[in-house]
């Protein structure tokens, strides 16, 4: 997960220590924290391309 915010590599260690910290939350909490209290932004919702996750994608 750390891999994802690659990018900002002045906070890595901060990150880095809060995923480790919480090793029992769920991912996505992980992540909505992450990216409303280090990237100060907002997670948006994300829509699969597929219909159905285990088939392949529309229009495949």
């Amino acid at each position: 997960m750390l891999s994802l915010f690659a990018e900002h590599s002045s906070q890595q260690d901060a990150i880095s220590q809060y995923i480790l910290a919480n090793g029992g939350v769920p991912r996505r909490e992980k992540l909505t924290h992450l990216l409303r209290t280090l990237q100060e932004s907002e997670p948006v919702a994300y829509v699969s391309p597929c219909r159905d996750p285990c088939r392949s994608p529309v229009g495949g």
